[in-house]
């Protein structure tokens, strides 16, 4: 079984790694790219019995 834990900041709270993203978004032309937020994907692999 796979399963996928998603990792994001919580709304109102900085995120500089999301803006430093989105400015150097901008600097690539990129300019209608707004709100990034950065996170993290974590993929698991589990046994078939395990919940």
């Amino acid at each position: 079984m796979k399963g996928r834990v998603l990792i994001s900041p919580k709304k109102g709270i900085a995120d500089p790694q999301g803006t430093a993203v989105e400015q150097a978004l901008h600097a690539l032309g990129f300019a209608d790219v707004r709100a990034v937020r950065v996170g993290k994907v974590i993929d698991l692999e589990l046994p078939e019995g395990d919940r």
